[in-house]
């Protein structure tokens, strides 16, 4: 079977032409345990107390951070524009949206209050949350470095209400939440009256999975023989940015990919009619995930 279309479009790849930022970017190191967790983070002792956050500032350039469970592990920043969640205990996250609205809701108000809570306004999918499948706006990570997708942190709660932006289809306003694994479940749980729902939604012996470092670096996807003849520059550049540790080259890096990219939708364009469902959908992985790495605040030294 032949793809309808190649959906590669320009618009679905970053621009990276804004550069490094000269902020030093903030990295909240968290600790969902409940104990407190010592590290190592470049050479200096750093505790975090059980269910608590530390936030430190690290330049652009190599790292590293040590733990009984990591081990020691070396890592590169490249300056990332806003806050990074640090994950040492490579714990499950979950983010989840709530979409606010104008319309009367359940506080009686007609300010910003919930109107289609746990939903992400027509777009639903299925993830693994604590063990139990639910439906909607889920989304799992346990990555060391979690890039910011939110606009509340993992100890901060969803308001009450909050003031007009960001307006999507259909009205309201959408804000996204990261939580712990345990937060999210009470949250859910009290939030719609379901005490013990997840209990009885997943397998009685079910436990936090231990997930490996391994498990959170970012690699690049196969491609079709079609695609990956033009995807060798896009490779190299991904791989040459993963190393720089200086940021005068990563944000050259980051300029040359941006040429690169457009040289590789110029050249797949074409190609659409000839690829399979599959191939197609293998392409668009790739620049999901060369996009991942391109856009990653930090990523360990393999």
């Amino acid at each position: 079977m032949r793809s309808p279309r190649f959906s590669l479009a320009l618009a679905s790849l970053p621009i990276l032409l804004g550069g490094c930022s000269l902020l030093t970017p903030s990295f909240d190191f968290d600790n969902p345990g409940d104990q407190p967790l010592t590290m190592q983070l470049d050479g200096q002792p750093v505790t975090i107390p059980a269910h608590d956050h530390v936030v430190e500032k690290l330049a652009s350039g190599q790292h590293s951070l040590q733990t009984e469970a990591l081990g020691k592990v070396d890592f590169i920043v490249y300056n990332p524009t806003d806050k990074v969640l640090v994950n040492p205990t490579l714990s499950s996250y979950y983010i989840t949206s709530e979409v606010y609205s104008t319309q009367p809701g359940s506080f009686g108000q007609h300010d910003f209050t919930w109107r289609a809570e746990g939903q992400d306004a027509g777009h639903r999918r299925v993830e693994n949350v604590e063990g139990a499948e639910l439906e909607g706006d889920f989304w799992e990570h346990h990555e060391l470095f979690i890039a910011k997708d939110w606009d509340y942190d993992v100890h901060q709660d969803f308001p009450a209400s909050t003031a007009q932006g960001g307006k999507i289809s259909g009205g309201g306003v959408k804000r996204r939440k990261i939580f712990t694994g345990p937060d999210i479940v009470n949250y859910l749980e009290q939030r719609d009256d379901l005490p013990g729902w997840f209990a009885d939604h997943r397998p009685a012996d079910w436990q936090p999975p231990k997930h490996s470092l391994d498990d959170s670096l970012l690699s690049l996807p196969p491609l079709a023989p079609l695609l990956e003849a033009q995807a060798g520059e896009m490779r190299r550049v991904a791989a040459d940015y993963q190393k720089a540790t200086d940021p005068s080259q990563q944000k050259a890096l980051q300029k040359q990919f941006h040429q690169v990219e457009m040289d590789y939708v110029k050249a797949t364009a074409p190609l659409a009619a000839k690829l399979s469902v599959d191939e197609s959908k293998a392409g668009n992985d790739f620049i999901e995930a060369i996009s991942k790495i391109m856009y990653a605040p930090a990523a360990v030294i393999r």
